[in-house]
């Protein structure tokens, strides 16, 4: 026994320490030049805009997002000034910490120190994940907590998945999935399509546990589902709007605005040179340009990685046959990418590129779920051979196009 708590603690600690050099590694390149361009850059001037104006005048002008994103990038300015690196840093410290909880996620759900490395480093090199930590919108700041709510749920069922034991119906992991999810929604409404996938994971992993004809039982795991996944979202939710609430935001008035919200984002019909239908982001199709300078021949271009991607792809295909079969690893990953991807196939607004972010941990899963296939299906040598060779294939087309990331000449 003491031999197993020996090793169970090294292990603890080697995960730790791996986990935290990947976070190092990736918050490193995102930090190079930070500051470049020391201008605004695309919807830099929404966001960075209405944190200055919280800042000096205690009011948000971006009324169709929730303040916490905002307060957020504000409090890079306050501490490091209001300049190009305070604008950006505290996404580049967001965008590294969900390196170090997609470690973890994957560990949790392949139990394989392999497999969470693979997908680290994956999106540790991803061309839009590291964009979008570098430039300062909302959408890099609301993932760790989206990842970090799905991680949460899974490490509650942990006994269900490994060993066909029944869990119990409350546990801290469980509270803190609602806690992590409730946050992301503070800083962006889509964070809410997380909480669908995280109540299909929660039935998909009771539904052995469910008698029809016990209501008693039924009855207590539609509380737990209220309680943790739906309640505290919403109470995080609501909270966040506690310093209008103090200067006499009325009930009214707050459901008048969050009713707002809804109707710009279902009407709006603006057209964007970049707007690009969900179905062609994985396949990386319409690329953005955040900046150009003409003179040194710069730009900053958010896309995806084409063989990332494309093997993605081709991931969640398979892994969409292996979920027909039941397979527990499969059928999570494919609700995890669907309640991220497919409601932006049926969405009524201007949809971009970016929108794909919250997807990338998470086809990245699928991606190492089919690399660890092509490992077992081969010997051990030519498996680790396949995965060298796709890992070294991703990280040289990121390396060639790195400086169009940046902003460097080109």
């Amino acid at each position: 026994m003491k031999k197993d708590i020996i090793q169970n603690n090294r292990e603890l600690i080697i995960n730790l320490l791996t986990a935290t050099l990947l976070t190092i590694i990736a918050f490193g390149i995102r930090f190079f030049i930070l500051e470049h361009p020391n201008q605004l850059v695309f919807d830099e001037f929404y966001y960075v805009d209405a944190a200055q104006k919280i800042i000096n005048d205690g009011v948000d002008p971006n009324w169709i997002h929730p303040h916490v994103g905002k307060y957020i990038i504000g409090l890079g300015i306050i501490i490091f000034g209001d300049n190009s690196f305070g604008w950006r840093i505290l996404g580049v410290i967001l965008g590294s910490l969900t390196v170090f909880i997609t470690y973890y996620l994957s560990l949790e759900l392949f139990n394989r120190k392999s497999a969470a490395i693979i997908t680290s480093i994956l999106l540790l090199i991803d061309p839009l994940h590291f964009v979008q930590s570098r430039i300062a919108m909302l959408d890099i700041l609301f993932l760790p907590f989206v990842v970090l709510s799905f991680y949460c749920i899974l490490r509650h069922f942990r006994n269900y998945r490994y060993y066909n034991k029944k869990t119990n119906n409350y546990s801290k992991w469980l509270i803190l999935s609602g806690i992590s999810i409730g946050i992301g929604l503070t800083i962006k409404w889509s964070s809410a399509f997380s909480i669908l996938g995280l109540l299909l994971i929660y039935i998909y992993y009771t539904k052995n546990e469910l008698e029809i004809n016990n209501k008693i039982k039924i009855s207590t795991k539609l509380i737990v589902i209220i309680a943790n996944i739906i309640l505290i979202p919403v109470i995080i939710f609501i909270s966040s709007f506690i310093i209008d609430i103090y200067n006499g935001l009325t009930l009214k008035e707050w459901l008048t605005t969050q009713y707002s919200i809804l109707d710009f984002h279902n009407t709006v019909e603006s057209t964007h040179p970049y707007e690009s239908a969900a179905w062609t982001w994985i396949l990386n199709f319409k690329p953005m340009v955040y900046y150009v300078n003409e003179v040194n021949n710069s730009i900053i271009r958010a896309e995806g990685n084409n063989i990332a991607w494309w093997f993605a792809l081709a991931s969640i295909i398979y892994i969409s046959k292996k979920a027909l079969y039941n397979g527990k690893i499969a059928v999570t990953i494919i609700i995890c990418v669907a309640v991220q991807y497919i409601p932006w196939f049926i969405s009524p607004r201007i949809t971009y590129l970016f929108y794909f972010l919250p997807s990338l941990p998470f086809i990245y899963l699928a991606s190492t779920y089919l690399l660890l296939v092509l490992w077992s299906h081969n010997t051990k040598k030519i498996g680790l051979f396949l995965i060298i060779i796709y890992l070294i294939s991703v990280s040289t087309l990121f390396i060639y196009a790195f400086p169009t990331y940046i902003g460097l000449p080109r």
